[in-house]
């Protein structure tokens, strides 16, 4: 099993790459919390790679990169920076990542330079269908075409009655997970959310969600890193309710990833009950 450092200052965001890390790409991850403690780890552990957010408080990004070095000559090193202004010219790194980005971009990422897991599981890619929003009149002959042959799902239409249950359920997960914010969404286009957010900012949650559907690999949940800064980072965990309908929340608090799983797939799973198929 390859090892990887993992350095990165903030716990939340932390913890949870590390579990999906440890998910989904079988490492053995080490982690430090500041550059004094990545370059113990490196000297210790001599990982295979290592993964650095470009915000390390308590030493200079470059000293800290030529540092790992200095302990595995020729260390790959991934850099996390919030933007390209913050990439140092030197030394140089053999891959960046900018957030917001996908835990899987990152495994990706790691593969691409340390050559794919010998031991990862692969699966047959799935036939292609049509994610984003598509702009027909209601009454077209092609609409009804697509959505009988199932390559576009039709609008959702909740009745007062199921839209009680709905959000009754995702309240009840909302307040399971701290009261952040939790949404039930279907193809860029929130339909319940709890607590209520500003228009804005349920359009921006609403977008982050569609292209980290239509981006991420087949799979029944998606975690996104969202944010530019220490004050406005977030974690976006996101599951499938049924194909094109998506049941997500936003945190900003330190909350275990296996109970953010936990609880957002029992509500998945009363909501496919609830929902008119």
């Amino acid at each position: 099993m390859r090892t990887i450092l993992l350095a990165e200052p903030n716990p939340a965001f932390a913890g949870m790459l590390l579990d999906e890390l440890k998910r989904l790409a079988r490492y053995q991850i080490i982690h430090a919390k500041t550059g004094a403690e990545a370059i113990s780890l490196c000297e210790q552990y001599k990982p295979r790679l290592a993964v650095v957010d470009g915000e390390i408080p308590d030493i200079d990004l470059p000293d800290l990169l030529r540092s790992l070095r200095a302990q595995v000559n020729n260390l790959p090193i991934i850099l996390m920076p919030i933007s390209p202004e913050a990439v140092p010219p030197e030394p140089a790194v053999d891959g960046f990542l900018f957030k917001p980005f996908l835990v899987t971009e990152l495994t990706t990422l790691i593969n691409n330079t340390l050559g794919p897991d010998p031991e990862a599981d692969t699966e047959p890619t799935p036939a292609a269908r049509l994610t984003g929003p598509l702009k027909l009149a209601s009454d077209s002959p092609l609409l009804a075409r697509l959505q009988a042959n199932g390559a576009i799902t039709p609008p959702l239409i909740l009745k007062d009655d199921v839209r009680r249950a709905v959000e009754k359920q995702i309240e009840m997960m909302s307040r399971a997970l701290r009261d952040e914010p939790v949404f039930l969404a279907q193809q860029g286009k929130v339909l319940v959310m709890v607590p209520r957010q500003s228009q804005p900012a349920t359009n921006a949650l609403a977008r982050v969600v569609l292209k980290a559907w239509t981006s991420n690999d087949p799979s029944t949940e998606v975690l996104r890193f969202e944010g530019n800064a220490e004050i406005s980072r977030y974690m976006l965990y996101s599951v499938l309710v049924r194909p094109e309908l998506s049941l997500s929340v936003a945190l900003r608090a330190q909350i275990p990833l296996p109970i953010i799983r936990r609880v957002s797939r029992n509500t998945a799973s009363e909501l496919a009950r609830i929902l008119p198929q």
